[in-house]
């Protein structure tokens, strides 16, 4: 496939080589984030990589070079440089997702050899406080424990004003660079070791492909490879002025503040932009013109809609600079892509997995198929086995750590078995049918992919979300019947009874059927009155049912 030339970038091969990549941006501004009282705070690429410098050198002169650094913590400024920090000194940082149970956050620092921890001040209360947490040298960014952030950088400010040469001898190059836990959706996390050469190459990758706007918002969670990798890295060897938000609460209050021409998000995100856009549009009498047209191109796969001068209008009111949403972490429907294309909104669906740093794939900006999860990225390599993507590159994992049978497992071969099913078509665009331990293999030893059926059930305005699988009907186990649970949209549902409810979704789905093989075909219909629970990237646990 033809694929137009890649954005010029730098590669770096190192975090000091790339802090001191990034330091001719000078006094542009590099980070944005907000107060309680809506204050902007912002800092500059000089600021912040002099920061970085300042806690490097207090870090190095606590004797904490080459250790194993946790970072636990909402979204912050501090916790970029603390990253940055502990990178420059080679120390392997480990991401907590502070949003699992105290035992799972424990078991986490454990499991990967915490020796010092950073932490926002919610979470170094947690530290201080909870007897199953370990005892680690702790530095909090607010609060009442552990060592004041502040502090720590100012004391590094007084030690480079005593020496000039800090970083001239750094301690011996460590490769790995990242402990990140997958958060797997039938599976405990597992924790996998990233090279310093494959995230910084990952992230000049990101870049490479798509072209994001001066303004960027970042609100996925870094402790994320996806967070941490495509949008704080990436945007930041390029001079992106990045707006770090570190909660859904204040999340769509500092979007309207920022007002950024770009958004990195997950599905779940992206959906709220639009109901948002589409809610105006009913109220401004739009929506049929919306629904209709965007459906209409969807119907006879066209891959682009065209944008509408009235809806574009109304988006500018609601979101004045917004032209790029990048999405990843889920399958997004592409409807939804074709829809906020009417308002003058691109969306660049991507694919990307922990143990490849984490990008894959993803649609750019002159190449975009909504339904698929766009090109391979520089320097990665693809290939099939059975219709499992198997991946191979300077982005994949070193391994899981200290479990050498695992990793075996995964990638014994040289290439890393993905788990995911799917295929590339003669363009080259990638597309995702599901994973590889969900599949519902029937009687006949036909093999069914619940996400296939997920993606056309999810279209029912009724649904809001829905989970496919093999219910057991018979005596034995592979006697299985495809069934589909389903939480119904509150507010497409309103007034409705269960039995209004599940009726309307029979009828719609008898029609979904004939368009299936006998095998493929729905047989059991459920309900449920709550929402599924998620992992933090906002998949569905499978191992629910």
């Amino acid at each position: 496939m033809n694929q137009y030339p890649l954005n010029p970038v730098d590669f770096y091969e190192d975090f000091l080589s790339f802090l001191r990549g990034i330091e001719k941006y000078g006094d542009k501004p590099a980070i944005t984030t907000y107060t309680s009282e809506k204050e902007a705070v912002t800092r500059s690429y000089r600021q912040l990589t002099e920061d970085v410098y300042a806690l490097a050198a207090a870090m190095r002169e606590k004797g904490w070079q080459g250790w194993h650094v946790a970072l636990a913590g909402e979204n912050s400024y501090q916790w970029v440089v603390a990253f940055f920090a502990s990178a420059v000194l080679n120390c392997p940082v480990v991401l907590v997702d502070i949003e699992q149970s105290v035992e799972t956050i424990a078991q986490m620092l454990e499991t990967a050899d915490s020796q010092v921890a950073f932490a926002s001040a919610s979470a170094a209360e947690l530290f201080a406080q909870e007897a199953d947490m370990p005892k680690l040298p702790l530095v909090a960014s607010g609060g009442e424990y552990g060592i004041p952030f502040t502090s720590l950088l100012e004391e590094g400010r007084c030690l480079l004003k005593e020496h000039d040469h800090f970083f001239d001898t750094l301690p011996a190059e460590e490769n790995l660079a990242v402990i990140a836990f997958t958060s797997g959706t039938t599976s405990a996390s597992k924790p996998v070791m990233l090279s310093r050469k494959g995230v910084l190459h990952n992230a000049s990758s990101s870049v490479a492909m798509v072209a994001t706007g001066e303004r960027l918002f970042a609100s996925l969670p870094f402790y994320h490879t996806y967070g941490l990798t495509c949008s704080v890295l990436g945007p930041l060897i390029v001079g992106t002025h990045l707006c770090i938000n570190g909660s859904l609460k204040t999340m769509m209050r500092d979007l309207r503040l920022f007002q950024p021409d770009t958004m990195m998000t997950v599905p779940l995100i992206v959906e709220m932009v639009h109901r948002r856009l589409a809610a105006a549009s009913q109220e401004r009498g739009l929506e049929e013109e919306l629904n209709h047209k965007a459906r209409r191109r969807f119907l006879r796969r066209e891959p682009e809609a065209s944008v509408s001068e009235k809806l574009e209008n109304l988006k500018n009111e609601i979101f004045p600079e917004m032209q790029i949403i990048i999405s990843g972490g889920a399958h997004l429907l592409p409807e939804i892509s074709l829809e906020l294309k009417r308002f003058g909104i691109q969306t660049l669906q991507g694919y990307g997995i922990t143990e490849c740093s984490p990008l894959i794939s993803v649609n750019r900006n002159q190449m975009n198929q909504p339904e698929s999860v766009g090109v391979v990225v520089p320097g990665v390599e693809l290939r099939f086995q059975e219709g499992e993507i198997l991946v191979r590159g300077e982005n994949v994992m070193l391994g899981y750590y200290k479990d050498e049978e695992m990793t075996r497992e995964a990638m014994g071969d040289g290439w890393f078995h993905t788990g995911d099913l799917g295929y590339l078509d003669k363009r080259g665009f990638l597309y995702i049918t599901g994973r590889k331990k969900n599949l519902i293999v029937l009687k006949n030893g036909k093999k069914v992919s619940p996400e296939e059926i997920e993606s056309r059930i999810a279209r029912l305005p009724l649904v809001k979300e829905v989970m496919a699988y093999g219910a057991t009907t018979g005596q034995s186990a592979d006697d299985v019947k495809i069934a589909v649970t389903v939480y119904p949209d509150p507010k497409e549902a309103g007034g409705m009874t269960s039995y209004e409810i599940l009726n309307t979704l029979q009828k719609e789905i008898e029609s979904i059927n004939g368009h299936y093989p006998s095998y493929k075909q729905i047989q059991l219909v459920n309900l449920r009155e709550n929402e599924f629970s998620k992992t933090s990237s906002q998949k569905i646990k499978r191992r629910e049912l």
